[in-house]
């Protein structure tokens, strides 16, 4: 036989079955076998194994896993041994299978997978990863050693570095939820008696650490520091493992950047016993230098350091760097869930050195698909590349967007479309828009903003074209280009699905001139005089859409609401006849009859009633300017203007310390209120 599958259960049910199930390609395609020993389960553990194996039997637990791993090694049949822990769950194991298959494993005495250690799911999955030493040739002396973190004393080289890798859900659980604690008097406990017998080896340092960092750090750093001594004594080749963990604990807990630089600094003097050559833990130390660099604000040291930890971080992945630390514990700060914010903080080097082309040299060579994990993590990598694009333009967006994942994809078209109502350079936004990926609908609305920025004629038949052909709700701000292209709102009008509401309101919050657009529009674009109505009811839409939004401060929202009033007043429709008089009367300063008709035109039509509340505020403001005024009631108009102007021009400061001086000589003047609320 090949191949024993050993592992150890109790209590499993929660992830046994989905255990099984992911090594199962392993037990039908090599000749294998499946151990299974069970320590005491009360729950189905014993029935989910039987379903797999008949090899399940008792093992009495006496508080050693080394012990009830080899009590499964005992009865392995197989020339090489694996174990599995029953909440690690293959995604694939193809790499296994082939080594096995093609005779590959008579070069080699062990072979590593990679565990996924899985630590939250908040935001997206974090997780850490570990070249887990699991595989080895059974030799007469192969044994596990220590009651905790067993090992298998004949793992070492040659060994196999698969990249299949199984997620290991053991660690999602809250530190101070009961079962954490559990898990860390379990472990703490054989930890402890090790040491308190006498025993001192690297490895085991390395354990304490680890052990204790989460729940008794002050211990935790004893063991730290009293383990680097000792390996630096006696060559100890856990030393470079240690060195990692403190820097990640000055960087992480205490915020010593400067401590983080000495560690790194003694790291790479450290014995040439230890370390003859690069190691694996470089990476992890290189990418400690380049963060704790950027914290001190010293950019292009650090630009340096990212650069030479994205090479090495290559070379690592690539298997250029399997050495023997690298197989001891897993890396705080060179791991794939981090490797998007590492990214963005040489990114943010370069732009606060004004060093935007070498940015985005890096930025479009590395591959960063895989590494899309946290999707809050992507949204800011792609706000920094638009950064970049807007000084060095967007040539090259198709490159930055093919990296990404569907998310980031997602992302990074969303915010390019967006930034094509706002910004100045359209043109060249939408050509890149074009260039991200073949989507015949997006790019058939693109086309057409490209050709309107592009001062092309945008003629009724194509824009009648597109909206019969495709979902125009997945671009309402078609509806501006209607409008700015003066083109007929009728065939929008006419369209049953088009949700006109939502599209105004996506006008007035994303769309730079949307305003505009609307007041330059009139009834003479409309060639349908069935069609006048509707644009009376898309009036109404559109000043209740600016109330909603209220965009552009308080003076200006002001004046928008009276521009499209009037519009609205105009159309000659008896629907809009008390608006016509409403304004006439309004111009001729007729303010009684004004305000008797805003409330005939709310009984007239409730729907407009918000619009109205509006409009009157201008209407009071107007009447009681144009009242006579004693000295004292001039003064305070000419305060309150100076007031409104500031707010107007957007200097808030200088208005709102008017108001304080003009509250202290006219306290019990209501406008005070209307105007701080302006303010804020």
């Amino acid at each position: 036989m090949l191949l024993t599958i050993g592992m150890i259960v109790k209590n499993e049910e929660k992830y046994l079955e989905r255990c099984l199930n992911g090594i199962k390609p392993i037990l039908e395609q090599i000749d294998s076998e499946l151990i299974i020993a069970d320590t005491g389960s009360t729950d189905r553990t014993v029935e989910i194994a039987r379903q797999f194996t008949d090899n399940v039997f008792y093992f009495e637990w006496i508080k050693d896993f080394a012990a009830a791993r080899n009590s499964t090694l005992e009865k392995a049949q197989g020339e090489w041994y694996m174990f599995v822990d029953a909440d690690e769950i293959f995604e694939s194991c193809d790499e296994i299978i082939y080594f096995f298959k093609s005779g590959e494993y008579k070069k080699y005495n062990s072979a590593s997978y990679i565990v996924r250690n899985i630590l939250y799911f908040e935001g997206g999955q974090r997780y850490s990863d570990f070249k887990a030493p699991r595989l080895t040739k059974i030799l007469p002396e192969t044994r596990f050693v220590n009651p905790i973190h067993e090992v298998i004393n004949t793992f070492g080289f040659p060994i196999k570095v698969f990249n299949d890798y199984a997620l290991h859900y053991g660690y999602v659980h809250k530190s101070d939820s009961e079962e954490g604690k559990a898990k860390f008097q379990r472990n703490a406990e054989p930890l402890l008696k090790r040491y308190e017998n006498g025993e001192r080896t690297g490895m085991l340092y390395v354990q304490l650490y680890e052990g204790f960092a989460q729940y008794e750090p002050e211990k935790a750093d004893k063991f730290l520091a009293e383990g680097i001594e000792f390996c630096k004594k006696n060559s100890d080749n856990t030393l470079p493992v240690l060195y990692a963990e403190y820097a990640s604990t000055l960087y992480g807990d205490a915020k010593d950047y400067e401590g983080v630089l000495k560690v790194c600094d003694d790291y790479f003097n450290m014995d040439k016993a230890i370390r003859p050559g690069p190691l694996g833990t470089d990476v992890d130390i290189i990418c400690a230098q380049a963060l704790a660099l950027f914290k001190l604000n010293r950019y292009d040291e650090c630009i340096e350091k990212f650069i030479k930890f994205f090479d090495i971080f290559k070379d690592y992945h690539n298997g250029k760097l399997n050495t023997a630390e690298s197989f001891m514990s897993t890396f705080a700060f060179a791991r794939d869930d981090n490797f998007l914010p590492v990214l963005q903080f040489f990114t943010l080097s370069c732009i606060n050195t004004g060093k935007y082309k070498l940015a985005a040299d890096y930025l479009k060579k590395l591959p960063i698909s895989k590494y899309c994990l946290v999707p809050s993590a992507v949204y800011t990598s792609v706000l920094q590349e638009m950064d970049i694009f807007d000084k060095l333009g967007y040539s090259d967006a198709a490159k930055f967007y093919h990296r990404f994942n569907d998310y980031g994809k997602e992302v990074f078209r969303d915010i390019l479309y967006k930034k094509l109502f706002k910004e100045d350079n359209k043109l060249e936004i939408a050509k890149a828009l074009l260039s991200l990926e073949k989507d015949d609908e997006f790019n058939a609305a693109i086309e057409i903003y490209h050709d309107f920025f592009n001062d092309v004629s945008i003629t009724y038949d194509r824009l009648v074209e597109y909206i019969g052909k495709y979902d125009v709700n997945k671009h309402p701000s078609m509806l501006y280009i209607v409008l700015a292209a003066k083109a007929d709102l009728s065939m929008l009008f006419k369209h049953p699905g088009f949700k006109m509401k939502e599209a105004i309101c996506y006008g007035y919050a994303h769309i730079k001139d949307f305003h505009r657009a609307m007041i330059q529009y009139g009834t003479q674009y409309i060639s349908d005089e069935d069609s006048i109505p509707d644009f009376a009811d898309f009036l109404i839409s559109a000043m209740k859409a600016a109330i909603t939004v209220k965009f552009r401060g308080r003076v200006f929202f002001v004046r928008s609401i009276d521009e499209l009033f009037e519009t609205y007043s105009s159309l000659g429709i008896e629907k809009t006849a008390t608006a016509a008089e409403i304004v006439k009367s309004r111009k001729a300063k007729d303010y009684k009859t004004c305000i008797a008709k805003m409330r005939e035109i709310i009984e007239e039509n409730p729907e407009i009633a918000a619009v109205i509340a509006e409009y009157r505020k201008g209407v009071i403001s107007e009447y009681e300017e144009s009242q006579p005024k004693n000295e004292m009631q001039k003064l305070a108009a000419m305060i309150k203007s100076n007031i409104r102007n500031y707010i107007s021009s957007g200097d808030f400061s200088a208005a709102e310390k008017t108001l304080d001086e003009y509250e202290k000589i006219n306290p019990n003047d209501p406008d005070i209120q209307v105007l701080r609320e302006q303010i804020r």
